[in-house]
């Protein structure tokens, strides 16, 4: 039989979607754009997140709400292509788990809004993804003297962060990269005559 050509599928709040859902979806290979945000929490469990791996072209995955666990980062790891990664609202996510996305050379979107359990230790795992465009820190529990090391990032065209203060030094070399072009501090008591 044909495989379908489909290059974006979009199955947000498919409650009803379970482990005998995903080979199929493993078969799409020409699957570009994937969205899985707010699916049933035993989806993603450890054992069935090899599906990914097959999908190869995958450039954009949502994930957003969708109870992600460490060992799916280790997966995503495995895909060369992924551009656009939305984790927000994933709290079991930790900074061991963010280190599997070291790999993602090609990663230039980046959601970590609202994971909270993610910490200062994946500072240095972000601070390596040099394609990054776009960065939401929001909501995490990473502090604010461990962000002065996302100031290496040279593309970073937009940074987020609520609930955080980052001091003077950071903003500074983050606006003198000369990329930045969108800097949204909500919540924080940010001084713009430190700049």
């Amino acid at each position: 039989t044909p495989r379908p050509k489909l290059t974006f599928l979009s199955l947000s709040a498919c409650r009803g979607l379970d482990s005998e859902s995903l080979p199929g979806i493993s078969r799409l290979h020409n699957l570009h754009s994937l969205d899985l945000s707010y699916t049933s929490p035993s989806l993603l469990a450890n054992e069935q997140v090899n599906f990914l791996v097959a999908l190869q072209s995958l450039t954009h995955l949502n994930l957003f709400g969708a109870t992600a666990v460490d060992p799916l980062l280790f997966v995503l790891g495995e895909l060369p292509r992924l551009e656009h990664l939305d984790l927000s609202a994933n709290t079991k996510i930790t900074a061991t788990g963010i280190a599997q996305l070291s790999k993602l050379n090609s990663l230039r979107f980046l959601s970590l809004a609202g994971c909270t359990a993610v910490t200062d230790l994946a500072v240095f795992t972000l601070a390596r993804l040099h394609s990054l465009e776009h960065l939401d820190i929001s909501f995490t529990g990473m502090v604010e003297d461990s962000l002065e090391a996302l100031s290496s990032l040279s593309k970073l065209k937009m940074f987020k962060a609520t609930k955080h203060n980052p001091g003077p030094a950071f903003l500074t070399s983050l606006l003198r990269n000369g990329s930045i072009t969108d800097l949204t501090l909500i919540d924080s008591s940010f001084d713009p005559t430190d700049l």
